[in-house]
């Protein structure tokens, strides 16, 4: 595959159009000690770690890849963490590793095209994620079975019950996952003094995830079916770039007690301290009141370690008295404003990819910015091989796990929208102002939507009293509505082989599994995402829409008949039966009765058309 002109191209010169999911959202957690975060004993560390058979065993295998390319689907990414290839410090789960293999083989076998997604949340499951193992935390100093009590991380875990939806996301401005994320991409710049037998610690945990990550890749090198690799999910910030650490800035949602930076750094360092309490609504955030933390004085650093940040000057308790010394010590580097994604971000993208390219020169690196915040800059040389895999979701819909298809929230700017045309044209809005960042200042790489999808335990877990799915459906019927008119590949998070109506994805209280065990196969809003759609194109691409209402399939493109390839449409059979009625029309929307082929094969219309110029391809049922 190459890249050119915005869209990935198979060797054959068709544009491709790559639909799929995340494989799994399960594969986040362990299988031993059983991962599943609302198990208290869940982050244990007296004994094996490992994620072998996830997303499922291998003699599942065949039953869930029958069901995704049954649906269409012809793209997998692939889940991974750090922590399920190197579990710990230069032990790397060979077991594990090979059971990859085998899983992805057998996916080959099915025709998927797959990317690798080194997956991480919040850095760690030990910061209330996934991702990096306890020993990339545990090098700095930190006790992770103390992270909970000096509210360094909100665990659900420990929360039980009290853990809401969605607050897993305040821990990005708490102490754990901000200071390894500071570390991780700003430890030369912020923390020059603190080095592991030498080597500062961002080289050093730099070092360490794409030596594991590589591990895979040698692996994995000759299934021809991988055409790449992620870079890291949702990469973030921490600290840097935040101008004043008595506030809290960048909180892309906040309920419950929250720390700012500098109120996180006292209470890692033992000392209770009250901070805001936080309500957060489709009308903004208020503080609605004050809350003590970490009320026992517990100290996230074993004997002999300190904060870094305490260590380089941010901060200090000498004598009993805490103080802020340098509030803006993250915003400035030689007197300019920091940017964290050109600066910091964009020096990691590149060096994973000389990396993972000098193992194979024709992968892709999906690489993704900082969700629903800034995208790093790249040149024509600098964008060989690379996709911007970004991720979008339906904010309003994620926080309040509501969906009204008349009424919306724009997750870019918290606008309100009424009405469903404009909800729809806010949804392709914001995915069409991603997509011209990237042609502006990407150097026009393609786009592909990572991530995005709908919570399954909408209105209280109503669809599981009921039994349908209607809210489900609409949602996923509009965001791929959207994914159409901006001609995007996308993968939909996610499919966990593990999921439940009680636990949903086992993570977090997450529930977006498109499958679940529980529910009966085809009835889970299976219509929102199974849809028609052009896999490849011989030309260019101009419109592809889908009209589920009248059954009716629209494909544009300028045809390119030189090539010799034939345009192919997926028409899957709860839509389309054989009984369909293909019209080509030219460009003055006059039907042209020769000078094409068509043949139908295995729910996908091949269609050749023998002239050059501009046209639109309608599949309906006959009437």
């Amino acid at each position: 595959m190459y890249l050119k002109d915005g869209y990935i191209h198979d060797d054959d010169g068709t544009v491709v159009f790559f639909r799929g999911c995340n494989l799994g959202g399960d594969s986040k957690i362990p299988t031993i000690p059983d991962g599943s975060t609302h198990l208290k004993d869940s982050l244990r560390l007296d004994g094996e770690i490992t994620f072998l058979n996830r997303p499922f065993p291998l003699n599942e295998a065949d039953y869930h890849f029958k069901i995704l390319k049954d649906w269409g689907f012809n793209f997998l990414r692939f889940v991974v963490t750090w922590e399920a290839i190197e579990p710990e410090l230069d032990n790397y789960d060979e077991q594990y590793l090979e059971y990859v293999c085998q899983i992805l083989s057998k996916a080959s076998d099915y025709g998927f095209k797959i990317y690798i997604d080194p997956h991480q949340d919040l850095f760690s499951r030990f910061s209330g994620g996934d991702g990096a193992p306890a020993y990339a935390m545990e090098s700095i100093g930190m006790d992770v079975s103390k992270i909970a009590d000096t509210c360094a991380a909100l665990l659900h875990q420990t929360s039980g019950k009290k853990m809401k939806k969605m607050n897993w996301v305040t821990n990005h401005n708490r102490y754990a996952t901000a200071t390894m994320f500071t570390l991780f991409f700003g430890g030369n710049t912020f923390a020059p003094f603190l080095t592991i037998k030498g080597e500062n610690i961002q080289d050093w945990l730099q070092r360490r995830y794409i030596a594991a990550i590589m591990k895979l890749a040698n692996k994995l090198s000759l299934n021809p079916s991988i055409i790449g690799f992620g870079s890291m999910n949702e990469p973030h910030f921490g600290f840097i770039g935040l101008k004043d650490l008595s506030k809290l800035e960048n909180c892309a949602f906040a309920k419950g007690a929250i720390p700012t930076p500098f109120e996180s750094m006292v209470s890692a360092s033992g000392h209770p301290i009250k901070v805001n309490n936080y309500s957060e609504g489709i009308f903004g955030r208020l503080i609605v009141g004050k809350k003590i933390i970490n009320k026992n004085g517990a100290n996230l650093f074993k004997e002999g370690f300190t904060c870094p940040w305490k260590q380089a000057g941010v901060w200090s308790d000498e004598r009993g008295v805490i103080e802020l010394l340098k509030p803006d010590y993250f915003e400035k580097l030689k007197d300019q404003k920091v940017d964290f994604c050109n600066q910091f971000l964009k020096p990691f993208i590149l060096n994973f990819k000389k990396e993972l390219l000098a193992i194979n020169d024709r992968w892709l690196v999906f690489i993704e910015g900082v969700p629903q915040e800034k995208y790093p800059s790249f040149d024509n040389s600098e964008a060989s091989n690379l996709v911007h895999a970004f991720h979008w979701y339906d904010g309003a819909t994620m926080v309040t796990r509501m969906f009204f298809p008349f009424f919306s929230i724009r997750a870019d700017n918290r606008k309100f929208v009424f009405g469903k045309r404009n909800v729809i044209k806010s949804f392709s809005d914001q995915l069409f102002d991603i997509k011209k960042i990237t042609k502006e200042k990407m150097a026009n790489m393609p786009t592909l939507l990572g991530e995005f999808g709908v919570p399954f335990d909408l209105f209280g877990k109503l669809s599981y009293l009921t039994g349908t799915f209607y809210s489900q459906t609409m949602a996923l019927s509009m965001y791929y509505d959207a994914i159409d008119e901006n001609l995007l590949s996308a993968t939909i998070w996610n499919y966990s082989a593990s999921n439940n109506h009680k636990y949903g994805d086992n993570w977090n209280r997450e529930d977006f599994s498109i499958y679940c065990k529980q529910d009966k196969l085809g009835k889970r809003a299976t219509k929102g995402f199974v849809r028609p759609y052009a896999e490849k194109i011989s030309g260019v691409p101009l419109v592809m829409k889908f009209d589920s209402k009248n059954k009716i399939f629209y494909l544009k493109l300028l045809n390119n008949p030189n090539s010799g390839n034939s345009t192919v449409i997926f028409l899957p059979e709860i839509y389309f039966s054989d009984d369909l009625l293909i019209e080509i029309f030219d460009k003055n929307y006059t039907k042209i009765i020769d000078n094409f082929i068509i043949e139908q094969e295995d729910k996908h219309l091949h269609v050749k058309i023998l002239l050059e110029g501009e046209f639109t391809i309608t599949v309906s049922k006959k009437r």
